[in-house]
């Protein structure tokens, strides 16, 4: 009986210590997630601006190829 009462002091014994240290941990991972979050976000907004150029240079290629081929069959 001694020894099933030991091993419940023992298996209980680090819940105080662990929720010393889990609120820390907590907001120092929260943190950097956020950071993490909000340097992603940047970065691929800061992409998209540099590849608009690109997207609007196809649109206006397809705009001609469509526009010559509408012009060329006849179509419409």
């Amino acid at each position: 009986l001694t020894m099933i009462h030991e091993a419940m002091i023992l298996e209980y014994s680090g819940r105080h210590l662990a929720l010393l240290l889990a609120l820390p941990v907590l907001v120092v991972k929260l943190a950097v997630g956020g950071v993490l979050m909000a340097l992603i976000e940047t970065l691929s907004a800061k992409m998209r601006i540099f590849r608009v150029p690109e997207f609007l240079a196809t649109a206006f290629l397809l705009a001609v190829i469509g526009l010559l081929v509408n012009i060329l069959l006849g179509v419409g």
